[in-house]
């Protein structure tokens, strides 16, 4: 994989550049799901966040560092699907980009009235934005947000209920 050269395309720079993370994103995919075969991590590194933010990881039972199979080590990318992967294979893949596409339904419908949920829905929206690059759903610090603001949420509907 390290053995690309810039010689193979002919692309002016500034194409270059946004041709290689596109197409080392799905090799750096591509790569990984040979490497992954059957040790799938059953949803440790999905729920990942959870026990950061509880600190339980210790508790938890398995690792909690897991190997990221890289095709090409200076692009580090890998798609939305690829934690989902890692998690469950291919099952794993069509069940969370389908509550994914729910909540994105759900968030369409949805009146922009509540502060906190515009935020939510915003955040969501930036994690689609960039999830040919990355999974912001399974980053601790935006899991962390989101439950934030959540609570938010909650709390100012409730005071406004009482009113």
């Amino acid at each position: 994989g390290e053995d690309f050269s810039r010689n193979n395309i002919k692309l002016p720079m500034k194409l270059y550049q946004p041709y290689m993370y596109m197409a080392f994103n799905f090799d750096n995919f591509n790569y990984s799901i040979f490497r992954i075969e059957d040790n799938f991590s059953y949803g440790l590194k999905t729920a990942f966040p959870l026990f950061a933010l509880t600190n339980t990881k210790s508790l938890v039972p398995g690792k909690s560092v897991f190997p990221d199979y890289k095709y090409l080590k200076t692009y580090t990318t890998y798609p939305i699907s690829y934690a989902y992967y890692y998690d469950f294979g291919l099952i794993g893949v069509i069940i969370f980009m389908g509550l994914l596409g729910y909540i994105s339904a759900w968030f369409s419908k949805m009146r922009d009235e509540n502060i906190p949920l515009v935020i939510i829905k915003s955040l969501y929206k930036y994690g689609f934005m960039f999830a040919f690059f990355t999974n912001c759903f399974v980053n601790a610090t935006a899991v962390f947000y989101i439950v934030i603001l959540l609570l938010i949420s909650v709390i100012t509907n409730y005071r406004l209920s009482r009113k």
